[in-house]
This record gives C-alpha cells, structure tokens and sequence, in this order.
C-alpha cells in the first residue's frame, strides 16, 4: 500500500524523483516454478522524494501546499510555528523524521526517504510544516500529524 502512494504521489513529479528499490536475497536451491511468473516484491524504498511526508497517510494529513518567494511562504506559516532545532528526532504513529543541519529524513518500516536540502521543519499546535527552497523561491507544506 505504501509502494502505490508513493508511486501514485510521484507520478507528477517523476522527471525530479530518485528511487532506489533494494533487491531481495533469496537462498540457493531447487528452481521455484512460480518465480517466471510472479515478480519479487521490493524489500524496502529509499532516495530523494520532496513529497515524502505527503505520501504517508497513516501519519501525516497535507493540509495545503504553497508555492513562491521564502519571504511570501514564511509569512504563511501556521501561527505559532516554531522551527525545529537540529539534531531533531520527531514520532508519529510509526513513521521518524530526522532533522539534521537543512536536511529532514523520514523512516517507515523499512523505508527510508531524504526530503532534499535545504529544508526546515516547523511546529505549531496540530501541526508540521515542512518549509523547503527551489530554484527561484520555495515550497510550503503544513501537516496534520496523526
């Protein structure tokens, strides 16, 4: 379920998006007759995804997504929004965001993604907000954690 959300939510963005599929290490023996026919399911999803949070529904909710000049988004940030000081290790339900230096990792499972530098992350009551630069400006996304 979380391979298709993630598919689903990068389809748009796929010309910027890295993914690696690790591969599945499976032990010598007898040919299985099965194998030619169902594919092997990938054993964990990692790289860079701008979107990362967006794709995990079970603990993130994206409430909206602004884009424009840093001084334009910084002014739409929830009210009370604190920055996230680093080294940062943030839980919710099953999902662990990092915050190291401008960079924000988030785990799931055996999933691993790198929301792409500089990036900063900010608290409000009921909320995360992941304020990210772009070439000319930036990118606002605010979050209902679950």
């Amino acid at each position: 379920m979380l391979a298709t959300a993630i598919v689903v939510a990068g389809w748009g963005l796929r010309d910027r998006l890295r993914i690696n599929v690790g591969e599945g290490h499976g032990r010598g023996g007898a040919p299985n007759p099965q194998a030619s026919t169902t594919p092997p399911l990938p054993s964990a999803l990692a790289g860079d995804a701008p979107w990362a949070l967006s794709a995990l529904p079970e603990c993130f909710e994206q409430l909206s997504v602004d884009t424009g000049p840093r001084a334009f988004l910084s002014r739409h940030l929830p009210v009370g929004s604190v920055r996230v000081a680093s080294p940062a290790r943030l839980k919710f339900a099953d999902c662990t965001i990092f915050a190291v230096r401008d960079e924000v990792y988030v785990r799931r499972g055996g999933d691993a993604f790198r929301i792409p530098p500089p990036a900063t992350l900010y608290r409000s009551p009921g909320r995360l907000s992941l304020l990210r630069a772009t070439g000319g400006g930036g990118e606002l996304r605010v979050y209902q954690p679950h």
